[in-house]
């Protein structure tokens, strides 16, 4: 009787009812499953209670000090009462605690996983440097079923007909081989055990937008492609600097301070030292100059050298190719004639010197994308309207499995 009672009082408390009745009154449950309704004001008369009131005799009894006292006919229903008002609690902690389990083991996979694929890689040995990965071309291989991605973005060629779906998938089936050395093929699984506790971001203009989407296509809906993010910048500064003609122009519109002030806000804003890897890039909408970009960019660097203390990753800029239309695979292009095109190379070298004072830097050279003409959004319905940017999924998902064979390191000491 005693331990029926304590089940009850038990009860009132972990379910925060102002009384047992409410409690019995919210769960639909009897004093007894055999308890008739004599039994109960007999039950009730015995207690002193006058009242046929089931809710106003729980209430005083469970409210007032006074000593315990026989509870009524039929403790089971209490102890079935207390069980179930505690099932719950119970269940949702157990679940807790086999969520934190199943996690724990997922990781352990995740690094013993990774573990292994840097062992079988020492031991294919001949990986390229970064300079010999330059050198090579383009070949045609299977495509593996599954490269359809799912993000809804303006880019993703693939999901407009079946005639456009043709072509990007003919886009993918060439990769890069460099000579003479070997290549680290994309594994999302290692990937994804990289970026477990890591954050990889893309800074730069709409080009280095798209090569993020592209990236997390490319992790086949992993978790892990949450810390994966970008940042637009299209010249990354503002753009009273962008517009000014000529240094002395630049120092009187912006200066070094005002740059080195503006990116610390920049990269505090969005958290970047939280982030492990940065992937930058500028110069498609660069007008200004070599000179010009020199000056500028270097109090940039300066900034991100102050700033940032992850791998730093500067891409190549690619030029586009006029009537992109035409072509179907690798191979040679046309002259470069549009825009600020031709400037691209002379560019890039002057960039690569200024952003190479960082000391953990890597230079990304996609140069090889000059003979990539196919797989642009331009190529197909839209002739001739992008042969700058490419589609997403296609092409430059190469761009991101050159950047997994540059950061190695960073997953080998993942490992």
């Amino acid at each position: 009787r005693t331990a029926g009672l304590w089940g009850a009082a038990f009860c009132a408390g972990l379910v925060n009812c102002g009384s047992v009745s409410l409690c019995l009154r919210g769960r639909r449950l009897p004093w007894s499953a055999t308890e008739s309704a004599e039994e109960v004001r007999r039950t009730h008369r015995f207690r002193g209670d006058t009242s046929d009131s089931t809710h106003s005799h729980a209430q005083r009894a469970f409210t007032r000090a006074a000593p315990p006292r026989p509870p009524p006919a039929g403790p089971a229903t209490l102890r079935v009462f207390s069980r179930r008002a505690t099932e719950g609690p119970r269940r949702k902690t157990k679940m807790r605690a086999l969520v934190v389990v199943l996690s724990a083991q997922l990781a352990a996979a995740n690094l013993k996983n990774l573990a292994k694929y840097v062992r079988e890689d020492a031991a294919a040995g001949d990986a390229c440097s970064a300079e010999q990965l330059t050198v090579g071309s383009w070949r045609q291989t299977p495509l593996q079923p599954g490269w359809e991605c799912t993000q809804n973005e303006h880019r993703n060629c693939a999901k407009k007909n079946a005639q456009e779906h043709r072509r990007i998938a003919k886009s993918l089936e060439y990769r890069w081989k460099p000579d003479g050395c070997r290549m680290r093929d994309f594994d999302p699984a290692v990937m994804g055990g990289f970026l477990r506790d890591r954050k990889l971001i893309y800074v730069g203009d709409s080009l280095n937008g798209d090569m993020a989407v592209s990236m997390i296509c490319m992790m086949g809906g992993r978790r892990e492609a949450k810390h994966i993010r970008a940042i637009r910048s299209n010249n990354l500064i503002s753009e009273e600097c962008k517009f000014a003609k000529t240094v002395a122009a630049i120092e009187r519109a912006c200066n070094k301070t005002a740059i080195r002030e503006d990116w610390r806000e920049k990269l505090a804003k969005q958290r970047v030292n939280e982030h492990d890897v940065m992937i930058l890039n500028t110069g498609a909408h660069w007008y200004g100059g070599i000179q010009k970009a020199k000056v500028v960019m270097g109090w940039v660097s300066e900034a991100i050298n102050e700033l940032f203390h992850g791998r730093l990753l500067y891409r190549t800029i690619t030029f586009g190719h006029e009537q992109c239309h035409k072509y179907s695979h690798p191979g040679e292009t046309g002259p470069v004639t549009m825009y600020n095109w031709a400037t691209f190379p002379e560019l890039n070298a002057a960039l690569h010197e200024v952003f190479s004072t960082h000391p953990k830097y890597t230079l990304l050279n996609v140069s090889m994308f000059d003979m990539r003409g196919d797989g642009h959004i331009g190529g197909g319905e839209n002739t001739g309207r992008d042969c700058l940017h490419y589609c997403v999924p296609g092409p430059i998902n190469e761009w991101n499995r050159l950047l997994y064979h540059n950061i190695w390191d960073e997953i080998h000491r993942a490992a």
